[in-house]
């Protein structure tokens, strides 16, 4: 079993902006994006310009549940997202919402319940087909 190394504190772009803030295992970094640290356990990440991106408890590939925003500040949506951990990991891709509410950019509550994901393959990311409209993954 791999020791984790849990610290708390704040990561940066390379650019010097704040990336995420809170707790993170940082025994496992990103080649691809050094200032990234593979598994971020729970905290809050951030846009480039400053607004939140998404909140709660992550695993390696997203959030695993949590809150996540639109780039202009907005509750984009709050819920749970699938477990790669857990028999989800027959695709390349980010965590994706699996039960919650997803929100308008102008706030309005637009879908609760079960989210429907339509998987890509084994090399694509998965897409949000029910509710419409939730647009790409990151």
């Amino acid at each position: 079993m791999m020791e984790r190394n849990v610290t708390e504190g704040k990561l940066y772009y390379d650019t010097g902006e704040l990336y995420f803030e809170g707790t993170y295992d940082d025994s496992a970094w990103n080649d691809q994006k050094p200032w990234q640290p593979m598994n971020l356990v729970e905290g809050i990440e951030y846009y480039r310009n400053g607004h939140k991106y998404r909140e709660g408890r992550f695993q390696k590939a997203g959030l695993l549940e949590g809150r996540e925003y639109y780039p202009s500040g907005g509750l984009k949506f709050e819920g749970k997202f699938n477990d790669k951990a857990h028999g989800h990991r027959s695709y390349y891709g980010p965590s994706y919402p699996v039960h919650g509410r997803f929100y308008g950019e102008d706030g309005t509550l637009l879908y609760e319940g079960k989210f429907t994901v339509r998987g890509m393959g084994g090399c694509g990311y998965p897409r949000v087909e029910i509710p419409e409209g939730f647009g790409s993954l990151k």
